[in-house]
């Protein structure tokens, strides 16, 4: 049985286009600019994105499938141990800040037209187990459209396991894109340790491609059928 002809640009993905995008920033820095020269921490399937390097962080990078996901607006990283395992996870234990009143920690989409179009969930870990009560510096987290800015909340609870934020936008497929976490407290400190960017499938796309799977299951239940007579 030969699947629909109209099914076969639905099942086809994008050349060189992912759906789905891990991104853990690492770092080697425990305090000030010294550097560690240790290992990295990065969370089992991620993305590492080390900001060890410049100091500031600011133009560290990391590519998947041609996407360049960039820290801009950082004052360095840090990674907080215990022992000799990041605290409290790989994931939380480090991360990109930036002190100050107001001050934000931004994380670039690549370049222009690099997301495709189409919904996207955001979702973003802002945790420092090396501050106490972490919990009690608010952020406000929001996202921009070839630079124009788009708040999606402004009180945002850090959390050392949970994503801190999570919520929708919609790529335009030509615009540039980027995620960003902002101080809204009198603590005067922002961090952002990873993020996770995944494409949503259009509901008519989910419902071509569960029909497809059912006229797939069909075919090899078939098959089957004809191998054992």
């Amino acid at each position: 049985m030969k699947l629909p002809l109209l099914l076969l640009p639905a099942l086809a993905a994008p050349a060189g286009a992912a759906t789905l995008y891990m991104i853990d920033i690492d770092s080697t820095r425990t305090s000030g600019t010294a550097t560690t020269g240790g290992p990295v921490f990065t969370e089992p399937g991620w993305v590492s994105l080390d900001a060890t390097n410049p100091v500031d962080s600011n133009g560290a990078s990391a590519s998947v499938d041609s996407v360049v996901f960039a820290i801009a607006s950082a004052d360095g990283s840090r990674i907080r141990t215990s022992g000799s395992n990041p605290s409290p996870s790989a994931l939380t234990g480090d991360f990109v800040f930036d002190d100050g009143d107001g001050q934000a920690v931004i994380l670039i989409f690549g370049t222009a037209g690099s997301l495709q179009a189409g919904t996207w969930k955001v979702d973003a870990w802002n945790w420092d187990s090396g501050v106490a009560s972490f919990e009690t510096n608010i952020q406000i987290a929001g996202y921009r459209t070839n630079g124009v800015e788009t708040i999606v909340s402004t009180n945002v609870v850090p959390h050392p396991t949970d994503p801190a934020v999570s919520f929708m936008f919609t790529s335009d497929g030509v615009s540039e894109y980027d995620f960003f976490f902002r101080d809204n407290s009198t603590a005067n400190r922002t961090r952002l340790n990873a993020l996770r960017l995944e494409l949503i499938p259009e509901p008519g796309m989910a419902a071509l491609l569960g029909f497809a799977g059912v006229l797939l299951g069909r075919r090899k239940r078939s098959f089957l059928r004809r191998c054992r007579d």
